[in-house]
């Protein structure tokens, strides 16, 4: 009786998943500490929410997805949304270094991935949820490999905000290459992205062979990277 009832109102007021977490301490954590700073973003928590005047509003269940790609490594699970707040919550937002500046971090290079998918030359693929969501997986791993940039990965609070600019935009060049890589690796007509895309072990694989061509681009100095760079 108790999941009839909680089946029907939640059909008949189309609750959403984020709307069950808006209490949550952790999502109550993170909106306070968001507020609180300097950065000028909002974090919203629940449909309905009025950002304060000035202040740009990041959305929990967005946010989430692609924290779900870059920090927990499964791009191919961002498509649903109920997972970010039911089984991989706590994954995803429970973790001691999930702050406001890392959501603010993940957010920032959400949007120079998302800028990036313009380029993508099948464009059914880069109109397809899943793809902006495994290049931000393509680029974490990148990062994490680069001497350089993994500190920061690791810990984004050490950047100001122009800090975090410039490390955006030393990203947004370095997808250039990242998305010539993916258009040559899904020329072939018969590539499957919606298939590969959902598949773990063809996800990662892809993931691995352009992270290889990348870095091979860095040695022979046809792409670029976070050599030299500092804040």
């Amino acid at each position: 009786m108790a999941r009839t009832i909680t089946e029907n109102s939640n059909n008949q007021y189309a609750i959403k998943p984020r709307d069950l977490r808006s209490n949550h301490a952790i999502t109550l954590r993170l909106q306070k500490e968001m507020s609180t700073n300097s950065s000028g973003y909002f974090f919203e928590i629940k449909r309905g929410e009025q950002a304060p005047p000035g202040r740009k509003v990041i959305q929990n269940d967005d946010c989430g997805r692609a924290i779900l790609a870059f920090d927990v490594q499964e791009p191919w699970s961002a498509h649903q949304i109920y997972k970010v707040f039911d089984e991989k919550y706590a994954e995803i937002f429970g973790r001691p270094e999930v702050t406001a500046e890392r959501v603010i971090f993940i957010t920032e290079l959400t949007l120079a991935v998302a800028e990036a998918m313009a380029e993508v030359k099948n464009r059914p693929m880069a109109s397809y949820s899943l793809t902006m969501f495994f290049l931000l997986y393509v680029l974490s791993k990148i990062l994490r490999a680069d001497q350089t940039a993994a500190p920061y990965v690791r810990d984004p609070s050490q950047l100001d905000a122009s800090g975090r600019a410039s490390f955006v935009g030393m990203c947004s060049e370095m997808l250039k290459t990242v998305v010539v890589d993916l258009n040559y690796e899904t020329k072939d007509v018969d590539f499957d992205y919606k298939s590969v895309l959902k598949s773990p072990r063809q996800c990662a694989e892809l993931a691995n062979r352009m992270l290889a061509s990348y870095e091979k681009d860095v040695a022979r100095g046809k792409a670029d990277s976070f050599a030299g760079w500092t804040p």
